[in-house]
């Protein structure tokens, strides 16, 4: 039986997400959901603390890039984990 995790950036997020179902338990660090038609094993809600992903300096798409920004209209900006 598998169980689905939200991983949501802030505890405010999460609370907002947890809003939307039936809460079955809240503790410190996470939000129980109850089984539902989305989430039929029930879910668990939990949170980092600050931002999870932030985006790549120009330097790291291309060396010739540092300190020049790249253009905005034509960039598909990549992200990469904290």
């Amino acid at each position: 039986m598998s169980r689905v995790v939200i991983l949501a950036e802030k505890p405010s997020q999460a609370k907002a997400y947890a809003n939307a179902f039936s809460v079955k338990n809240r503790t410190k660090t996470s939000i129980e959901l109850n089984s539902c038609s989305t989430f039929p094993n029930g879910a668990t809600i939990t949170w980092g603390i600050g931002h999870l992903v932030e985006l790549k300096q120009p330097e790291e798409y291309n060396q010739e890039w540092r300190g020049i920004p790249p253009p905005l209209a034509s960039h598909h900006p990549k992200t990469r984990g904290k």
